[in-house]
């Protein structure tokens, strides 16, 4: 006899028929049988659905992550150093009253024409000035030279 998974077939035991589904469990209806299975079906298929939503939410975080390395233009590396400068540039402060982090305040600058000058700050065309650290001028001062 050829067993299908969810099949529900009847096995005879002594003097009484009872229900088997892929020769795991025993019922005795069924209908008993056949709630089993279906439920056990559901279940099978929510797992499944689980495992596609996490592959997706994974494959979704790996994208932005990518992304977001890339916005830095090469400045961040793999290795050790790429961790620190990725912590400092992505720390926050308030700006002109406005929070941005330490990259959007470079890349602010980057666009508005600003340079590092001997002392390490961001200087820009006007006259203005802003030190934000070392790090911070170091990625201004790769973004200059790309």
């Amino acid at each position: 006899m050829d067993i299908i998974p969810g099949d529900i077939y009847s096995v005879r035991i002594g003097d009484r028929t009872m229900f088997a589904i892929r020769g795991d469990d025993l019922f005795k209806t069924e209908d008993e049988a056949v709630r089993y299975r279906d439920i056990a079906a559901k279940r099978a298929q929510e797992r499944r659905d689980a495992i596609a939503r996490a592959d997706l939410e994974a494959k979704t975080e790996q994208a932005k992550e990518a992304a977001y390395v890339a916005s830095f233009r090469g400045f961040v590396t793999q290795g050790r150093e790429s961790g620190r400068r990725r912590q400092v540039l992505g720390k926050k402060f308030l700006y002109n009253g406005t929070p941005m982090s330490r990259k959007a305040i470079v890349e602010k600058a980057y666009t508005e024409g600003a340079h590092v000058n001997a002392r390490g700050d961001i200087e820009y065309p006007d006259g203005r000035f802003v030190n934000i650290g070392k790090t911070a001028a170091d990625y201004l001062n790769h973004l200059n030279t790309q």
